[in-house]
C-alpha cells in the first residue's frame, strides 16, 4: 500500500487533480465542469453532510483522489434540510467533514459553497448552517445563497433545487470569488 500511495503522490507532481465532494448540487451539475476541467466528479445524489463524510473516510479510492487532490470542492447540506437533520448536528457533520478532508489534502485549496434554500421556513436552519459554513477555519468560502438570494428561483431548474445553466455560471463566479 505504501509503495502505491508513494506511486500517487509522484504523479500528482505532474498531473495534478481536483475532487469535487457533495450531493446531487455537484453531482449532476454543470457547474462542476466549468469551475475546473481537472475535477473529479464525487457528488452523490441524496446524500447527507454525515453520508459523504462516512464515504470519504471509508471509500479507498476516493481517498486517494483526495491524497493527490491540488484543489478540492465540498458542497453539502441541501439534503439535510430535505431529511430534517438540525442545524446543530450539520454543524458537527460539517467539521467533522472539512477536518478528515484537511487531513487527506493537507496542501490542497479547499473552497466550499454555503447553501442556498428559497422555502421560508427553513430559513433559520439555512442561516445556521451557512453560519457554520462560513466559520470553517482553512477553507475558501463561496457565498451562493448571497448571490441567489432575491432572485432564486431564476437560477434554479423546474425542480426547484438544482441550478440552471444561469446558476451554474453564478456558483462557478462565486467559487472563483471564494475567500
Amino acid at each position: 500500500m505504501h509503495a502505491l500511495i508513494s506511486f500517487i503522490l509522484l504523479l500528482t507532481s505532474w498531473h495534478p487533480w481536483s475532487v469535487a465532494i457533495g450531493d446531487s448540487i455537484t453531482e449532476q451539475s454543470g457547474w462542476v465542469r466549468e469551475y475546473d476541467s481537472a475535477l473529479i466528479n464525487e457528488g452523490r445524489s441524496g446524500w447527507t453532510t454525515a453520508q459523504i463524510l462516512s464515504r470519504v473516510q471509508s471509500d479507498r479510492v476516493l481517498r486517494l483522489e483526495l491524497l493527490g487532490a491540488r484543489r478540492v470542492t465540498i458542497q453539502a447540506g441541501t439534503n439535510d434540510l430535505a431529511q430534517g437533520v438540525t442545524a446543530e448536528r450539520f454543524c458537527s457533520d460539517w467539521a467533522h467533514l472539512v477536518s478528515t478532508v484537511r487531513g487527506l489534502a493537507p496542501s490542497a485549496d479547499i473552497v466550499v459553497q454555503d447553501i442556498y434554500w428559497w422555502l421560508p421556513e427553513w430559513r433559520g436552519r439555512v442561516g445556521t448552517m451557512n453560519y457554520c459554513i462560513h466559520r470553517t477555519p482553512g477553507v475558501r468560502v463561496a457565498n451562493i445563497e448571497g448571490r441567489f438570494e432575491d432572485n432564486i428561483l431564476d437560477y434554479l431548474r423546474s425542480d426547484a433545487v438544482h441550478p440552471n445553466a444561469a446558476g451554474d455560471a453564478v456558483i462557478v463566479e462565486e467559487m472563483r470569488r471564494a475567500r
